[in-house]
């Protein structure tokens, strides 16, 4: 899984592929892997095909995200996926506030609060998103709006674990 310090690639499938398209994909993409191991490759699939990526990927460097999670470990949450029902397929990593996340579900900085420290104590690594509007970039605002992210999502998450987190610019 990512390591301190090591540059991260990680692609993300969003709405796309079936469970045979995954297998199908991560088959071909082990063999292109440079021989060299000093990048963190890591595939970030959809729910329905996570156990097939885990299972294709399994004895390889290639390490496989969740796109998202609920904060709670269980509960009345309909069409949420928690950080133990990850842990349990065998997930790594899972994507936290990705942009169209934010866009299209209203996801804030304070949800985030709850799902970075949910995932650290399940053992994933939470791949945190943070970028700004084209408006925010034009505004002069962009340094402040991902302080701002980083700081929220971030407040809960105790220091000596904060070096865990991955930060991820979009």
């Amino acid at each position: 899984m990512p390591s301190r310090g090591r540059p991260l690639v990680a692609g993300n499938w969003k709405m796309h592929k079936t469970v045979a398209e995954a297998r199908s994909s991560i088959a071909e993409l082990l063999p292109r892997l440079p021989k060299e191991d000093d990048v963190d490759v890591v595939v970030c699939a959809p729910f329905t095909a996570l156990a097939a990526a885990v299972e294709e990927a399994r004895g390889s460097r290639v390490a496989i995200a969740a796109q998202n999670m609920h904060e709670a470990d269980e509960g009345g949450h309909t069409g949420e996926v928690s950080a133990p029902m990850l842990v349990d397929l065998e997930v790594e990593a899972v994507v936290l506030g990705h942009s169209e996340r934010r866009r299209d579900n209203g996801e804030s900085d304070r949800a985030l609060q709850g799902k970075v420290p949910a995932a650290l104590a399940a053992g994933l690594v939470p791949i945190l998103c943070v970028g700004e509007s084209e408006e925010e970039r034009e505004r002069g605002d962009m340094q402040r709006r991902l302080r701002a992210q980083v700081q929220e999502a971030l407040e809960d998450v105790p220091l000596d674990r904060l070096a865990e987190a991955v930060i991820a610019y979009e």
